[in-house]
This record gives C-alpha cells, sequence and structure tokens, in this order.
C-alpha cells in the first residue's frame, strides 16, 4: 500500500487535533504553537495537547482512547467542575502543520466524551478526556431482565406508546441544600408525582433526572438527580415527563396498560416451602 505525505513526514512535523462540539457550540484545538488551517477551518493552538487511541481489530469493544489539554480549555474547564454539562462529541486526528493547508491530515478517532479528570499521573494543570466511540453501544447485554417492571424506553412509539408530557419554561432558582432543586417557571397543569418521576430537565443541551416535584407559585420546584451550574437560572428549560415503570403508572397516568412489557411480572415469588432441588 502507497504510503500518504502524512506516513513519510517525521514525528516531530505530526500534531494532533481535536473538534468539541456542545449545545451547538464547536470549538477547535490543535498541538503545537500555531494556529492551523484544516478544511477552511482554523484550528487554535493549545497548551498540553496530546492523543492516545488504542488500536481496534473489528471487535464489540473499543480499546483505550484520550486526550489531554491544559485544563483552562472549555468545554473541559466546565466538565472539571463536576455540574451537567452537555454530550460533547469528538473528533480526533493528526496532520502535518507545515503543509500550509493542512491537507495532510487524517481522522484517527470519533465518538464522545465519556469522563474527564484533572491531573492525570501527577500533571498540575492538566485535564485527560476519556473517549467511547461507536463500538461501546454494541457492548450491551441483549435481552430483558425478568422483573416486574416495564422494560420498554419511555416514550418510543414502536414500542411503549405513551406520550411524554413537555412542559417550556425558564430557570428562576437553584439551590444546593441537602437535595439539589431547580424552580422552573411555567405552566404545568399536573404535577402528580408519578408523571414526573424519572422525567428530565433539559437547559442549554444538559439534562438532569427528576427525582421528586412540587409545586410553587407560577411554576414547579423539581429535585434532581445531578447538580446543575447556576448559570442555569435565568435560560429556558425544557422539561419532560417521566415513567417509573410500574404497571400502575402505566395504567393511571398514562392510560398506557396495553403497552407495558414486564416479562417477570407472572413469575411466581420464591417460595422455599414447595421448593423442589
Amino acid at each position: 500500500m502507497a504510503q500518504t505525505n502524512l506516513d513519510k513526514a517525521a514525528a516531530s512535523q505530526i500534531a494532533v487535533w481535536v473538534d468539541l462540539v456542545y449545545n451547538g457550540v464547536t470549538v477547535r484545538y490543535v498541538s503545537g504553537t500555531q494556529a492551523v488551517l484544516i478544511n477552511s477551518e482554523v484550528y487554535t493552538p493549545a497548551r498540553g495537547l496530546e492523543a492516545t487511541i488504542g488500536k481496534n481489530h473489528g471487535g464489540v469493544a473499543d480499546q483505550g482512547a484520550f486526550f489531554q489539554i491544559a485544563d483552562s480549555y472549555e468545554p473541559l474547564a466546565a466538565m472539571l467542575k463536576g455540574y451537567i454539562h452537555a454530550p460533547v462529541d469528538v473528533t480526533v486526528g493528526h496532520v502535518d502543520p507545515n503543509s500550509g493547508s493542512g491537507q495532510y491530515e487524517r481522522v484517527l478517532f470519533v465518538g464522545k466524551i465519556a469522563k474527564v479528570t484533572r491531573n492525570p499521573s501527577g500533571r498540575q494543570g492538566i485535564a485527560k478526556a476519556e473517549l467511547v466511540g461507536t463500538k461501546s453501544l454494541l457492548n450491551i447485554t441483549l435481552g430483558y431482565s425478568l422483573t416486574p417492571t416495564c422494560q420498554h424506553r419511555f416514550g418510543d412509539p414502536a414500542t411503549c406508546g405513551a406520550t411524554p408530557v413537555v412542559v417550556s419554561g425558564t430557570v428562576t432558582a437553584v439551590r444546593v441544600v441537602g437535595n439539589t432543586e431547580v424552580e422552573v417557571a411555567g405552566t404545568f397543569s399536573d404535577l402528580t408525582p408519578a408523571l414526573w418521576k424519572r422525567g428530565h430537565v433539559e437547559v442549554a443541551g444538559a439534562r438532569a433526572m427528576i427525582r421528586q416535584v412540587s409545586a410553587i407559585a407560577g411554576g414547579a420546584k423539581f429535585v434532581l438527580t445531578r447538580v446543575p451550574p447556576d448559570s442555569w437560572v435565568g435560560l429556558a428549560a425544557s422539561v419532560q415527563s417521566g415513567c417509573d415503570k410500574q404497571p400502575s403508572t402505566c395504567e393511571d397516568i398514562y392510560d398506557n396498560i396495553n403497552h407495558i412489557n414486564p416479562p417477570g411480572a407472572t413469575i411466581p415469588a420464591y417460595n422455599p416451602l414447595v421448593a423442589t432441588s
């Protein structure tokens, strides 16, 4: 197989580039000290940028993949604070920065950021982003759990059939005192707890699951499973109802009992008095 010019370039001439896309924002970084133009897009030089992409040979599991960069660069700087953040799509590649227009570039990895940590291996001021790719989605257990709760994905028109309730509003307060609470101004005609449990509040592309709900003047207060940033206050929110997978919720809240799928509902409880070896 013929080598490309990138293959032939000295290692010192190869630069790492990353595209990071989240909530409609795209940032582009390249290792080294000079900006590089790739496919008509300018990549900003970033301190400490390097990437390690494990070999993949066609199996169902991704090998290790990550990149490192100074912890002052977004969106990693925000993700390190531990607040809810919108999912980040990642593309990692190599480029010859001396090619003039970056035409000798190669894509090495496409996926998402799974986890961000600070100071990997004691390296101060560095953030490490662990990545997952498409193959990781295939590494799942097929079939159903034999439980008395529904196994359908809530709101899926092909299986569940229930229609989620969606309310648009504005975040008016964020509190973290014992619980993580978010107040949303909006028109909530029904605040039955079972309707909203396991639903979510979405702001700026980031979602948090709802644990509890209660009425307040002009809207509703939600207890969430994750901590949102204070910057949510004043932003538009989309609140979607959920389902706790119980047959009673499916029947009483959504009138959807004909679509429920609890594989273990008809399995009798274990009774040691009548059990046989």
